[in-house]
């Protein structure tokens, strides 16, 4: 509750208005409530917050992603310049920055802080410079991701395996209760004449059997209750075998049919096949590392103010300095005669990062070409450097290090001319 009056600005009776967990996990104290967060678009398709915790409404906030600024009520001023002794403060949402120097881009060239803006008075025309006024850039992506399993019309999180395969979990429950039942229930019972002359009890070698004169073994005997319980093994795998058939997962994707004689092309349509249901399984992963990506994206160009230091490795596995600049995606749109961010970028996740994830076999293939001469001379330096280079792309231990030392010796020795252009960084 300390947390929400905190955060939220509310007052200690509102916060007692909260709901508890009680329902949910009892707890000695009320002081941990739930918060729940709605996110939707207005008609503008603007993304709003409401936030409410039991009775207690926390915030609502229409334009959730737009700057704001605080304004006095009072005065009507923004609060750093607001003269009065208690300020009234209001948020108000700001759409454009108004700049106060020159900004330089990417590419050399200059958004300068002066825009000259044209007016006919009469038969002349006037021109006057005005500050520049850049918008500020608002986000469309709700700031949750779903990873759903399978796709599926209508439906938020997909198709779940749990969903589909909960008769064969509920069924086998009940078999591996039965066998349990079973097993306790068994054992061996003996059967001793009526006037015997022994104590029977649940220990195990805590009695001794004493015959009288003119008994024999004979006299005594057993009864075993021990159940077969084969039927009942033998139908929990048959479900888990159906289980595993409807959420698409086979033996011959798990290489667990081996045995079976088989031809080696009816074996791989049969692999194709269950790697083709688990497909879709991964697109929907991918998909949503992309929409991750893609939200990452859109706040660097709302709110990253500052140039932001990255690195990128070229397609010769040299890294090299960058800088992410959001003001490097400012377009003029000379109609209506103002900037706008250009956001229209798809965002995908590479399908290849399979081979690179086996790493030891990309090591192997790597020194095969070295040796083969496909990468050129193997006793030559650029070479050499091309084979680290690789092996780095392929997450090698230390192979960082042998590129640096292979670029350094190419450095000295002039580099033949364009080996050293082409892998210098």
């Amino acid at each position: 509750r300390d947390e929400l009056i905190r955060r939220y600005q509310i007052t200690p009776e509102e916060a007692q208005k909260a709901a508890t967990e009680q329902e949910c996990s009892p707890r000695d104290d009320d002081d941990t409530v739930t918060i729940i967060l709605c996110f939707w678009r207005d008609d503008d398709g603007e993304v709003c917050q409401f936030a409410w915790s039991g009775e207690a409404v926390l915030s609502d906030v229409e334009h959730y992603y737009h700057r704001k600024g605080c304004r006095c009520g009072h005065c009507g001023k923004w609060l750093e310049e607001c003269m009065c002794d208690v300020p009234k403060r209001s948020l108000e949402n700001l759409d454009y920055q108004t700049l106060s120097h020159d900004i330089l881009l990417g590419d050399g060239s200059v958004i300068s802080a002066m825009t000259t803006r044209y007016e006919v008075e009469g038969e002349e025309t006037v021109a006057y410079e005005v500050p520049t006024q850049l918008p500020y850039y608002s986000p469309r992506s709700f700031p949750v991701v779903v990873r759903r399993n399978t796709s599926c019309d209508k439906q938020l999180l997909g198709q779940s395996d749990c969903e589909f395969m909960r008769p064969q979990q509920q069924q086998i429950n009940k078999i591996e209760s039965r066998i349990m039942q079973k097993l306790m229930r068994s054992g061996i019972t003996p059967l001793v004449p009526e006037d015997a002359s022994i104590t029977l009890n649940n220990a195990i070698f805590g009695q001794v059997i004493r015959l009288r004169p003119g008994e024999t073994a004979a006299s005594y005997g057993i009864v075993d209750t021990t159940p077969d319980i084969a039927q009942d093994i033998a139908q929990a795998e048959r479900l888990y075998e159906h289980a595993k058939r409807i959420i698409g997962i086979s033996d011959a994707y798990q290489g667990l049919d081996t045995a079976k004689n088989e031809s080696g092309y009816s074996r791989q349509i049969r692999l194709q096949q269950a790697a083709g249901r688990l497909e879709s399984k991964r697109r929907m992963k991918y998909t949503a590392y992309a929409s991750i990506d893609r939200i990452i994206f859109e706040y660097y160009l709302a709110y990253a103010d500052e140039p932001r230091m990255l690195t990128y490795t070229d397609c010769f596995g040299v890294k090299h300095p960058s800088t992410f600049n959001r003001y490097d995606f400012l377009e003029y749109d000379p109609v209506k005669g103002e900037y706008y961010y250009d956001d229209g970028y798809l965002f995908s996740v590479d399908l290849t990062g399979g081979p690179e994830q086996q790493r030891e076999e990309m090591w192997e293939k790597n020194l095969k070409n070295l040796q083969a001469g496909t990468l050129g001379d193997p006793t030559a330096y650029a070479t050499l450097l091309r084979y680290w280079q690789n092996q780095e792309r392929a997450h090698y231990p230390f192979a960082r290090e042998n590129v640096a030392y292979f670029l350094d010796l190419i450095r000295r020795e002039g580099g033949g001319g364009h080996e050293q252009s082409e892998y210098d960084p």
